[in-house]
C-alpha cells in the first residue's frame, strides 16, 4: 500500500458506499446515492436488536439466551416447534464437531456425560475454544473467503513459496482471539503498518491470493498486472465490505450500490503495491542457494536441447533424466508471500510490454 494512504484505505472501506468525501480523494458526491440505496445491510452500523417476546410459558421456559428468542420466533413464524433436547452424548458430539471439526474421544464423552456440574457445558465450550483445534477448523472458513491457495491458478499454476505462512498466521490469529479490526487492518496494509514485523508481512499476503494471470509467465506486463488488480479489488470487496464490487468495473453496479468510478478509486490504493518475496535467509545462504539454482537450471536446459531432435527410446531415457534433474533442484529458501510499495523503483509498465 503506498505510504500515507492506509488510514484513508480504512476510512474509505466504511464509508464507500454512503457516497461521503474523505480528503482530496473524494468519493461519490451525496447525491450519487439514494437513501435507499445507502439501507444496504452491510453498510448499517450495528445495533441490539430488539428481543422478540414470548407471552406462552412453555415458549419462555424453552428460552435460555437471546440467540433462543431470534430461533424460536423463527420457528413459530413457520409454524414448527423445538426438537427435544439432545441427550448428552449427542449434545457432546454436536458440541466437538461444531467448535473443533473433530469427534470426541470416548473418554472425552464418558467425562461430560458423567459430569454431575451444573456449568460442565459450559466448561467444555471454554476447554474446546482454548483447543487449537479451533482455529484451524474455524480458520478454513476464513480462508474460504478469502480465496486461500498455495498456487496462482490459470495457467501456470505456479507454486508460491511460504504462502502456508497466511494459512497459519489466521489460525494463530484466531487462537489467540486476536481483535478483529486489529485481524483486518494486517491484512489490508500490514506491509505500510508494520513494515519490519514479519506477522504483519504474512498477513498482507491476502493481496497475493487468489489467481494470478500472467503473460508467457510475466506478470508485469500492463494487462496481467490490470488483472492482479482486479482481483485484488474484487476480494477487498466480497471480503470486508459484503459487496459484489467486481460488478462495477465496468459499469455501475446494477444491484450493490456501488458506482464504477468508486470501483477505480478503491483500486487506486492498491496500485502502488507489487509482489514479494521477502526470503528469510543471510546473504551467505542467498548466494549458496542462488549458486546450486543455476547449476540446477544449467542441466535442466541442457536435457531440453538434447529433447528437440530425440525420438523413440533416447526420448524416453532423456525424460527420464529431466525428471530427476528437477527433482535434484533446491528446495525454495524460507519466505514471505507478501506485497510492497516498491512503486518508485519499477521499470514503467509500458515498458515492459
Amino acid at each position: 500500500m503506498a505510504r500515507g494512504t492506509v488510514q484513508t484505505l480504512i476510512v474509505c472501506l466504511v464509508i464507500l458506499p454512503v457516497g461521503l468525501t474523505y480528503g482530496p480523494s473524494a468519493l461519490a458526491a451525496d447525491d450519487e446515492y439514494l437513501w435507499e440505496e445507502r439501507q444496504h445491510w452491510s453498510f448499517l452500523p450495528r445495533r441490539a436488536a430488539d428481543l422478540p417476546a414470548f407471552s406462552d410459558p412453555e415458549d419462555r421456559s424453552w428460552i435460555r439466551g437471546p440467540i433462543d428468542a431470534f430461533v424460536l420466533s423463527e420457528q413459530r413464524s413457520q409454524g414448527l416447534r423445538p426438537a427435544p433436547e439432545a441427550d448428552r452424548t449427542t449434545l457432546v458430539r454436536r458440541l466437538f464437531f461444531q467448535v473443533t471439526g473433530l469427534p470426541p474421544s470416548p473418554a472425552a464423552t464418558r467425562a461430560f456425560v458423567d459430569d454431575p456440574a451444573p456449568d460442565a457445558y459450559e466448561r467444555l465450550v471454554d476447554r474446546l475454544l482454548a483447543s487449537p483445534h479451533y482455529g484451524e477448523h474455524w480458520g478454513q472458513h476464513w480462508l474460504d473467503v478469502v480465496r486461500y491457495a498455495e498456487t496462482e491458478g490459470f495457467e501456470y499454476d505456479r507454486h508460491r513459496p511460504g504462502a502456508w505462512r497466511y494459512r497459519d498466521y489466521v489460525i494463530r490469529s484466531l487462537n489467540a482471539d486476536m481483535p478483529f479490526n486489529q485481524f483486518v487492518t494486517e491484512q489490508l496494509a500490514g506491509d505500510e503498518l508494520h513494515p519490519d514485523d514479519h506477522d504483519p508481512l504474512v498477513a498482507a499476503g491476502f493481496h497475493r491470493l487468489g489467481p494470478v494471470r500472467r503473460n508467457a509467465g510475466n506478470a508485469a506486463v500492463a494487462f496481467s498486472r490490470n488483472e492482479v488488480l482486479n482481483e485484488r479489488t474484487n476480494a477487498v470487496g466480497t471480503t470486508f465490505l459484503g459487496l459484489t464490487v467486481g460488478w462495477a468495473r465496468c459499469h455501475d453496479h446494477m444491484f450493490d450500490p456501488i458506482r464504477q468510478a468508486d470501483y477505480y478509486r478503491l483500486q487506486a490504493f492498491l496500485s502502488s503495491s507489487f509482489e514479494t518475496n521477502l526470503e528469510l535467509a543471510s546473504d551467505d545462504l542467498k548466494r549458496d542457494w542462488e549458486k546450486r539454482n543455476k547449476a540446477s537450471s544449467d542441466e535442466v536446459d541442457k536435457i531440453k536441447e538434447q529433447l528437440k531432435p530425440a525420438t523413440g527410446k533416447e526420448e524416453e531415457r532423456l525424460l527420464t533424466l529431466l525428471k530427476a534433474a528437477r527433482a535434484r533442484a533446491p528446495k525454495p529458501l524460507p519466505t514471505i508471500s507478501t506485497v510492497r510499495n516498491d512503486a518508485e523503483n519499477r521499470t514503467p509498465i509500458h515498458l515492459l510490454e
